[in-house]
């Protein structure tokens, strides 16, 4: 039965944490419809850290399995903090642990593109995924810098609470959108704001153009066969 949940979650691990992501996306929505919102968000995390874990082993060729002990740490602890509680410190944790693995997920995808020979599904869904996973680490360390610094930004909210306005706001900044309803106020928030913006046009620019060229180079060696 297990090897069968796992042959399934390898399967479809991709799609998975696309699915999970996107889900996220739409917390704001799930907040205003649903009282259950947060408990929904926290759902999606375990469920992108279960496929990023299922993605990492998958293409892990070096033998070494140290990221995914962690992983398997990281969804433990993010289950307890979740579900079960054991207080802010422990909270605080997990979103270290988060933040740090969903660095590594987003560098995993990035690997998976540059490895790719052709442009497919899976390299497309990737290069998707690796950007809503930066910015939902991003979404994460500003709702921790919040709960240290609570002046920081025009919103002051508990970790919970105001984990919507800082998925929302990473975003915006990320596709250098700017809004302008929710704003840095002090001048380490606001080069943190930088960094976020400065992280999206690089994601973007380097991964469309390497998606562009893979894709030029298949067309040109099947023009020449």
């Amino acid at each position: 039965m297990l090897n069968r949940v796992q042959h399934i979650v390898q399967k479809f691990d991709h799609i998975l944490l696309l699915g999970a992501l996107v889900s996220m996306i739409a917390s704001p929505i799930w907040e205003a419809v649903f009282t259950g919102g947060v408990l929904w968000s926290k759902l999606s995390i375990i469920i992108v850290l279960i496929s990023g874990l299922s993605i990492t082993y998958t293409h892990n060729r070096s033998g070494n399995y140290v990221f995914q002990i962690i992983g398997m740490g990281v969804i433990i602890v993010t289950f307890l903090s979740s579900f079960i509680g054991f207080g802010p410190k422990f909270q605080i944790l997990a979103n270290y642990l988060q933040v740090g693995y969903f660095l590594y997920l987003a560098i995993t995808t990035l690997q998976i593109i540059i490895r790719s020979r052709r442009v497919t599904s899976e390299v497309v869904i990737n290069s998707i995924s690796g950007y809503f996973l930066i910015g939902l680490g991003w979404s994460i360390a500003i709702s921790m810098w919040v709960t240290y610094f609570p002046e920081s930004f025009s919103f002051t909210k508990t970790l919970d609470d105001g984990f919507y306005n800082a998925f929302y706001f990473s975003f915006v900044t990320m596709t250098t959108l700017g809004y302008g309803d929710i704003l840095p106020l002090t001048s380490a928030a606001k080069a943190l704001s930088i960094l976020i913006s400065i992280s999206g046009a690089f994601y973007t620019t380097i991964v469309l153009g390497m998606i562009v060229g893979k894709y030029i180079s298949t067309q040109s060696q099947n023009f020449n066969s």
